[in-house]
């Protein structure tokens, strides 16, 4: 582990113990074992390490089940929407409640109402979730498993859905309820039927 990773990770110690705003730079390198001045040869300000802290859990822990490249679009072939919906669904879950992941999310949700930077890093995780969604509907469109009149109009919807459930299920965790909705699943099964490719849909009638 790097001198970086070190210190990224000393804030998330610190900050899940204390809260981020009670922690400070003199405490990570504290925490590091390092001077306060050698800590700025990496970092200039604490919400730097905040934002670097983001991007590394991030890389760490990305499964993105949403976001389907050029190269991967031949893993759709053969599989039904509801299936490739879900199992997306489960890794971008799988990644936002790996521990390290979630004990940031955690701090940055509770920092969002006081913090511009803590707001900005859930505005970019959201904007990243949009374009996931935003790539994969096109290629379901591309290869006939669904259809979408309005397509763009249709993954902010789904992907904004989606949000709000994983937040209701986390939040119900938290609370104490550990068996999740059926909420998640049902909504995918009704998405599926409605955006079912026109041909499809002329058979079944």
């Amino acid at each position: 582990m790097d001198r970086k990773e070190q210190i990224m990770l000393a804030l998330l110690s610190l900050a899940s113990e204390a809260g981020l705003r009670n922690v400070s730079l003199s405490q990570i390198a504290q925490r590091v074992g390092i001077r306060k001045a050698s800590l700025y040869n990496h970092f200039a300000a604490k919400e730097e390490i905040v934002t670097a802290l983001y991007e590394y859990l991030r890389a760490q822990t990305r499964q993105q089940g949403a976001a389907i490249s050029a190269d991967e679009t031949v893993q759709l072939r053969g599989r039904s929407a509801l299936d490739i919906l879900t199992d997306g669904v489960q890794q971008y879950r799988d990644m936002v409640e790996h521990p390290q992941m979630k004990a940031f999310f955690r701090l940055i949700l509770s920092e969002r109402v006081f913090s511009p930077d803590a707001a900005d890093i859930l505005c970019m995780e959201t904007e990243r979730m949009l374009q996931a969604t935003r790539q994969l509907f096109y290629a379901l469109q591309v290869h006939g498993i669904l259809h979408f009149d309005h397509i763009d109009e249709d993954a902010l919807s789904y992907a904004m859905t989606i949000h709000g459930l994983l937040e209701y299920d986390m939040d119900r965790a938290l609370a104490g309820n550990a068996e999740t909705t059926p909420l998640i699943q049902n909504y995918l099964m009704a998405f599926c039927q409605a955006h079912r490719p026109k041909s499809a849909t002329t058979k079944a009638t």
